[in-house]
């Protein structure tokens, strides 16, 4: 029965902390890092030197249409270094004029999984930012630490499908003419 009851209790600190995140105005996250033109990779690794909820934003630009894949861990090495309720979202427009890009840009993660790969496919250039979110219950003088990584995969045009299928028909026919003239 105890058991029962700190399982359910967990679940309600869950859910009201992700209440709290999501319904908390843009000025509780604050903006952690500008990286600017999103490079080929941005990367990150975040000590968090105080106890308590956290949301940092990491603002970016895509210069044209591109996926992106972000992948986030809180690094839970010892119990006097932790974070709990990690989470990470994608977000449209600069924070305070934010676009909610929906549920399905938001994931979990925490350094008892390892870490959580997310792709985010389909977008249009423009402002963006990554927010990430959670509570950091370490003693430690770092009480929590995570890191994020975010790489572009840029989306293929029409053409580039075209090119392929062309040279996938050519070796397909070099391949058949060889059968031919060994037989």
């Amino acid at each position: 029965m105890r058991t029962n009851l700190n399982g359910m209790k967990r679940v309600a600190q869950a859910v009201s902390l992700a209440v709290a995140l999501l319904s908390a105005p843009a000025a509780y996250a604050q903006v952690f890092a500008d990286w600017g033109v999103h490079d080929q990779q941005e990367y990150v690794q975040t000590p968090l030197l105080e106890s308590g909820l956290f949301a940092h934003n990491y603002t970016f630009v895509l210069p044209e249409n591109n996926n992106l894949y972000a992948v986030a861990v809180s690094n839970n090495l010892f119990e006097d270094n932790h974070i709990q309720n990690g989470r990470i979202g994608l977000w449209g427009g600069i924070p305070g004029e934010a676009v909610w890009l929906g549920a399905f840009n938001e994931y979990d993660f925490d350094g008892d999984t390892g870490h959580t790969v997310r792709s985010f496919t389909g977008l249009t250039g423009g402002d963006y930012f990554y927010r990430v979110s959670g509570e950091a219950i370490g003693t430690a003088d770092i009480a929590g630490l995570y890191s994020l990584t975010s790489s572009l995969a840029p989306i293929p045009e029409p053409e580039i499908y075209a090119m392929m299928g062309i040279g996938l028909g050519f070796m397909g026919w070099i391949v058949r003419r060889r059968k031919l003239q060994v037989a």
